[in-house]
């Protein structure tokens, strides 16, 4: 019988738990970004995925890179236009596709937003070379062993 993954002295146990910690870390230093601009962790993560990865998008691409289905991004979406944070410009073409970017006041708040990863950054910037390229080796092999577990995208 496989022992469970909060026993104290087995050391998987003891990673599974770290790496636990550092996500809840990581959605809380998201959760006070997204408090401090009045948004909510999915606004901020959409202004800074527009702003650092894709610049125009389209909703179906969002719903694919978050994972999300379009009605619950549409939601998010109509309160950020109404921040004044994106605006939609219709595809020629197709009146129903909007392209969306962010606004001047979107990209100042995505690009101040983007630093919420700032204390775990300072944490790890120290680090010697040699033990970076071990952790990003480890993390890039979880990551990539962790793929059949995602869940698919809901329709």
């Amino acid at each position: 019988m496989s022992r469970s993954v909060f026993a104290a002295n087995d050391a998987t146990a003891r990673i599974v738990t770290g790496l636990e910690r550092i996500s809840h870390l990581m959605e809380q230093l998201l959760k006070a970004q997204a408090i401090e601009h009045g948004l909510s962790p999915l606004q901020v993560n959409i202004l800074i995925h527009i702003h650092f990865r894709e610049r125009n998008c389209q909703l179906n691409q969002l719903a694919s890179s978050f994972r999300l289905s379009k009605a619950t991004l549409s939601v998010a979406l109509k309160s950020m236009e109404q921040k004044k944070l994106i605006q939609r410009k219709a595809m020629p073409g197709d009146k129903r596709s909007h392209q969306i970017s962010l606004t001047e006041w979107g990209r100042r708040l995505a690009h101040v937003a983007g630093f919420y990863p700032e204390p775990l950054r300072r944490i790890v910037a120290p680090m010697a070379v040699a033990d970076k390229d071990h952790l990003l080796h480890y993390i890039e092999g979880l990551l990539q062993r962790m793929e059949p577990y995602e869940d698919p995208m809901p329709e």
